[in-house]
């Protein structure tokens, strides 16, 4: 629901029709109009500009279609595009109980404006805190805690929680840019390697005459097609990646938010970035190639040498470095984000955490009246509780875990309006706290007696804390919003993860379902038989009564990692660079010591040939190259914790690195530096010491 100067303020225009006129957005309009998304308006309408001025039905009403918004706006949530926009002044018709937001302090809309500018958001938060202070009357019109506050975005689509997907999102540009800089010193090293192989073939067809740009030509078309092929694999591979990992999402995202997966500019960018990378790093070691004499070229040994100085020095081994420290953050933060994930499971959320079904239902459609609504709600109660392998049945206006609708004003008897609590509530029967495992610390449950649940209340701990401090709650009545009907407070529960299971539980209080039933409730069944799930219980719905309008049955299970499902999604994501990163750095470390014990075969030779042990050759080689990779890990541990710190707004436990990474990490990497180094020198051990010798 908007105001008529929505898309204006926006930003955007309709596409086709007109968007809401002013004389239909003041209270008490009967202008049911309608403004649908362009992906609804293609995907049921088949983007036909003729139903503009047709009518279709919104909850038993008929809506005028006015417009269709432009292809790309999403409205004010990018996480939950909207399908369509209805002017605020039809809220009567939409929301499924109106009365809740008819309340002075209904908190449920947010306000967007642009901001001018000879303004700035300073003076703007100032003049809010000012209108603030005007509209907190005696009559208590706003509480003191209204909240008002004033930001710039980049978008009227941009909240706080889409700039922590933004700060996550260049974190992951950050750690791809590094798994980039690995694979490319991966590919310059091999082609380096590569080119001082090919020496004096390159030198002996300079000598016959042919032109050095032929020579570049070839170097450049051969690395061009190894980048094409590489690339294209490596679409492909993000293409299957992007698809497991959306698998995760919950199923109330809506697929549209990546409806478009690769883009062409994407694709363009990856192709022409691979090719950079390859043929950048293929005629690298060429140029020296192409500088020189031929018959200079000729002399030299066609073995690998560093060109960047001598190998004993730290530049010769810089491509490790760098590998080592940068595998040390990534896989470092895979770590972290692992690590976070498990503690967030182990959260006790307060209820059940297994042997719980979820089936929701939405009866708006079916206009049925409060005494109608309760017995039906009542009757579907005793059909589920009948079910073998069902222990207890309860109905909740709100599922464990699904949040809440509307935001309350609660204070005690006789206090004035500036001393309200604002709190969550959700409408339940009796037998809730049982069926889903919520403690209830005094008092007693609802009665189920419509006469006796009407005058009482049951609130949270941290309600009851919030209005009481350490002073007893049962008994103590409440008023509730603009109700002049004192409540008295039943029973205090147990405080239980309302939101999500990263954040405290907010105040709470329930009411009871009899006196006020909702459309839309969920029923919550404890189950004792593993065997029966979450399909079973909706096939058993569906077969008794097909007309049920039946929205959506899950397990607790499923609920939990719905509510994980961006950590589960960033922890696999990076889990999938870490294990790249560790595999191309690993590639790295073994071409690298592979082409230095080339070059030093005659050294190995001469030692051995003067009576070295094996054993000493090999601890002597290996352990010039595990100095580096500890210097390696040395910067890589201090790039760790800066980076843990800077995304420490983003994990559960602050970007706190586990202890265990701190030991794991180095020696993961120090043993894929021995493995690196052990093969080649092995090789380079059973050859014959005169052989080598006589070689030269």
């Amino acid at each position: 629901m908007v105001t008529a100067d929505y898309f204006s303020v926006a930003g955007t225009t309709i596409e086709q029709g007109r968007p809401f006129s002013a004389n239909e957005d003041h209270i008490g309009a009967d202008a049911p109009v309608i403004v649908l998304s362009h992906s609804v308006w293609r995907q049921f309408f088949d983007g036909r500009p003729e139903i503009l001025g047709s009518t279709i039905q919104l909850n038993g009403h008929d809506f005028l279609i006015c417009g269709v918004a432009p292809k790309g706006f999403s409205g004010s949530n990018l996480l939950n595009p909207s399908d369509f926009w209805v002017p605020l002044s039809q809220y009567r018709k939409v929301f499924v109980a109106p009365q809740l937001v008819e309340q002075p302090n209904a908190r449920f809309l947010n306000v967007f404006g642009r901001l001018e500018s000879s303004s700035t958001p300073r003076a703007l938060q100032a003049e809010l805190e000012a209108l603030q202070r005007r509209l907190i009357t005696p009559q208590g019109l706003l509480a003191q805690d209204w909240l008002l506050s004033a930001r710039i975005l980049d978008s009227p689509s941009t909240s706080v929680f889409q700039q922590k997907v933004r700060r996550a999102g260049l974190s992951l540009l950050a750690i791809t840019l590094a798994l980039l800089l690995i694979a490319g010193l991966n590919v310059a090293t091999l082609l380096a390697v590569k080119a001082q192989e090919n020496v004096t073939q390159n030198a002996l067809r300079l000598a016959l005459g042919a032109p050095p740009r032929h020579l570049a030509r070839q170097v450049a078309l051969n690395s061009f097609a190894l980048a094409l092929v590489g690339g294209g694999l490596g679409l492909l591979l993000a293409l299957t990646l992007r698809e497991l990992l959306w698998n995760l999402r919950p199923s109330y995202m809506d697929e549209r938010i990546l409806s478009e997966g690769l883009s062409i500019p994407v694709l363009l960018f990856g192709i022409c970035l691979t090719c950079i990378v390859g043929i950048l790093a293929s005629l690298g070691p060429y140029r020296r190639v192409l500088k020189q004499q031929p018959a200079d070229l000729l002399k030299q040994e066609p073995t690998y040498r560093p060109s960047f100085g001598v190998h004993r020095s730290l530049m010769a081994r810089g491509p490790i470095l760098v590998q080592v420290a940068l595998s040390t953050v990534i896989l470092g933060l895979a770590a972290v984000f692992l690590s976070d994930l498990l503690q967030q499971q182990q959260i006790d959320p307060g209820f059940h955490s297994e042997g719980l079904l979820l089936a929701t239902f939405d009866f708006q459609e079916h206009q049925l009246q409060g005494g109608q609504l309760a017995d039906r709600q009542h009757s579907l109660r005793q059909q589920i509780e009948q079910l073998p392998g069902v222990r207890q049945v309860a109905i909740a206006e709100n599922s464990v875990l699904g949040g809440f609708r509307v935001w309350r004003e609660v204070r005690v008897s006789g206090s004035s309006s500036e001393e309200a609590v604002l709190a969550g509530s959700s409408s339940i029967s009796q037998g809730f706290f049982q069926a889903v495992g919520i403690r209830l610390e005094s008092g007693t449950d609802f009665s189920g007696s419509e006469a006796f649940d009407q005058q009482g209340v049951i609130i949270s701990s941290v309600l009851a804390q919030s209005l009481f401090g350490e002073e007893p709650a049962l008994g103590q009545s409440l008023m509730i919003d603009s109700d002049s009907n004192a409540r008295t407070v039943l029973g205090v529960a147990a405080s239980s993860a309302i939101m999500a299971l990263d954040q405290p539980p907010p105040p709470f209080l329930y009411l009871p379902q009899s006196s006020q039933p909702t459309p839309r409730f969920t029923l919550h069944v404890h189950i004792g038989d593993p065997n029966f799930n979450a399909a079973s219980l909706r096939k058993i719905i569906e077969t008794h009564d097909p007309t049920l309008p039946l929205d959506e049955v899950v397990s607790i299970e499923t609920r939990f990692a719905q509510a994980l499902w961006a950590e589960r999604l960033s922890t696999g994501l990076l889990t999938a660079l870490a294990l790249m990163t560790l595999f191309l750095a690993g590639l790295g470390v073994h071409s690298l010591a592979a082409a230095e014990v080339r070059w030093r075969t005659r050294e190995i030779g001469i030692r051995m040939a003067l009576g070295a042990p094996k054993y000493r050759v090999l601890r002597t080689t290996t352990a010039r190259g595990l100095g580096v990779i500890l210097l390696g890990l040395a910067i890589g541990t201090i790039g760790l914790v800066l980076a843990g710190h800077s995304l420490r707004g983003l994990l559960y436990d602050a970007g706190k690195i586990p202890p265990a990474v701190y030991i794991c990490l180095p020696l993961l990497l120090l043993s894929l530096g021995i493995a690196g180094y052990a093969g080649p020198i092995k090789r380079a051990l059973r050859i014959d010491p005169w052989r080598i010798l006589r070689n030269g």
